[in-house]
């Protein structure tokens, strides 16, 4: 996929398990990569770093490939032993959209800003081919 005229390598994400997993327990998101969340309807969308060891940004984008906002994810500590999981999920930040969506980008901490990109720009995308993944 090419986003800001540079080409990414993104992996995907189009069902339940795969869009929980995410990147998480990746140290790094390596410059090129990353990941795009296929979603079957358009919702207001909201991310957090669960299990997730760097920081990342996240593009919500809508079901015309605009996007809709991008935010800069941080990543926290990791579930401590004596931490339940409920109090792990309840401690962690999230990052909502700041409008409906049908994907969600993530990339490597600040590439949206190296490509210049904000809200109101518009990522082409193979829509037809993004669905075909949907389980």
């Amino acid at each position: 996929m090419t986003i800001g005229g540079k080409k990414f390598e993104l992996e995907v994400a189009a069902d339940a398990p795969s869009r929980t997993r995410g990147l998480g327990k990746r140290a790094s998101v390596p410059a090129g990569t990353g990941m795009i969340f296929v979603f079957k309807v358009s919702d207001m969308m909201s991310f957090w770093m669960y299990d997730c060891l760097t920081d990342m940004d996240v593009a919500y984008v809508d079901r015309n490939g605009k996007i809709v906002s991008i935010e800069t994810m941080k990543a926290e500590p990791l579930r401590a032993p004596t931490e339940t999981e409920e109090a792990y999920k309840s401690r962690l930040k999230h990052y909502p959209a700041a409008g409906e969506g049908l994907y969600a980008i993530e990339l490597p901490p600040g590439e949206f800003t190296k490509l210049g990109a904000k809200p109101g720009d518009i990522i082409a995308l193979d829509h037809a081919k993004l669905k075909s993944y949907l389980r």
